[in-house]
């Protein structure tokens, strides 16, 4: 039989080699060895094995031939691998593959009967190949066992298994972030001002393709987005008084943009912090930081009737618990804080320029008291 089998090897060059090809219980199995991070620049690489689980030395592996079906437009066959596997064994082997052609075709076999058969570990044939499908977002190609035939001394039926090679958005890419800066920290809105504005800058990563991302801007209740206004007008493709879509162009990794917003009260004091509270990318990505920014947004309403003082020597003693925020004469926060029991109950107004401070006490139980100060010093 082995006679025969040699010329078939001579006679044809491709070598279709006489063998088995029944169902049985035995699992002949594409195995891939590892996802790949398409987030990391450096991954792209894989190797897959045929799997035909441990072969005797008597169930007499003398050669086989296969057929091997993938994906050229996902997957690029680089090399097959016989060091370690079975094959290693055989003097004799040849594998065909390109990007012209979805199917690896070869055999591998020996000429030298004498020797023992091939015999061991599960790894009939390896095969070195790189993923050069979609890098952006997460995807799989399968690769099939067509066929796999055996010479006709060999002991063992079997049933065919495909395998599956898949990417993944695994933040191989630790440097990767997209940030939101203000360029303000505080607005200090005086009595008749409701709209300010500011400046957002926007980073990124670069992109294949633009990127179409919604910012939800927070709270609704108190400040509304009334006006935007970008370098480049296209870009911002819609928004209302909670959010901002925009279309990111994918030359740039930079975006400006200036946003004017309003106020809503106009009887009432509050220290609001206005804020990105979201930003949805819809688009696969492998952002690892989102980095947002915020305003801390306050209007002084003076009422009517206010409580005139003066504070010799520049020191008001305050009672336990209650809320103070402390004002200059133009209206900017100077300080606000809540005294506790532990704390001094003195305020230095010796501590800030000025004479004259608008000084707001809240107490316990949410009575608010409104106090024009006058700092005197007695030299």
């Amino acid at each position: 039989m082995k006679k025969n089998f040699l010329s078939v090897i001579i006679i044809v060059v491709t070598l279709i080699v006489t063998g088995k090809n029944m169902f049985s219980e035995n699992l002949a199995k594409i195995v891939v060895n590892k996802k790949i991070d398409i987030c990391n620049p450096t991954q792209s690489r894989f190797n897959f094995v045929v799997n035909i689980g441990y072969i005797n030395s008597i169930d007499s592996l003398f050669g086989f031939d296969l057929d091997i079906k993938y994906d050229p437009n996902k997957i690029r066959i680089l090399n097959y691998l016989k060091p370690n596997t079975l094959s290693e064994t055989f003097d004799v082997s040849s594998f065909s593959f390109g990007v012209d052609t979805n199917y690896i075709r070869g055999y591998a076999t020996t000429f030298n009967f004498n020797a023992p058969p091939a015999y061991g570990d599960s790894i009939l044939i390896g095969f070195y190949a790189e993923w050069i499908g979609d890098r952006e977002c997460e995807d799989s190609s399968i690769i099939e066992l067509v066929d796999i035939n055996f010479t006709e001394e060999f002991k063992k039926e079997y049933q065919y298994q495909e395998g599956l090679i898949r990417t993944s958005l695994s933040n191989g890419n630790k440097s990767l972030e997209f940030s939101a800066k203000i360029d303000i920290d505080t607005v200090n809105l005086k009595e008749d001002e409701n709209y300010f504005s500011f400046n957002m800058k926007l980073t990124y990563p670069e992109a294949k393709k633009d990127y179409n991302i919604t910012m939800l801007l927070r709270p609704r209740d108190t400040i509304k987005i009334k006006k935007i206004v970008s370098e480049c007008d296209e870009c911002i493709t819609g928004y209302n008084s909670e959010y901002i879509n925009i279309k990111l162009p994918v030359k740039s990794t930079e975006f400006n943009m200036n946003i004017e917003a309003e106020y809503i009260y106009n009887d009432s004091l509050k220290n609001i912090v206005f804020k990105i509270d979201t930003i949805d990318l819809h688009f696969c990505n492998c952002i690892v930081v989102m980095d947002y920014d915020s305003i801390v947004v306050n209007k002084t309403i003076i009422p009517k009737s206010i409580e005139e003082k003066v504070s010799y020597n520049g020191i008001l003693e305050l009672k336990n618990g209650t809320i103070y925020y402390l004002y200059d004469y133009e209206g900017r926060l100077i300080e606000t804080k809540q005294v506790l029991e532990s704390d001094s109950k003195l305020l230095n107004l010796n501590n800030y320029q000025g004479n004259v401070f608008l000084l707001i006490i809240e107490s316990a139980n949410n009575k608010i008291e409104y106090n024009k100060i006058y700092k005197y010093i007695n030299n």
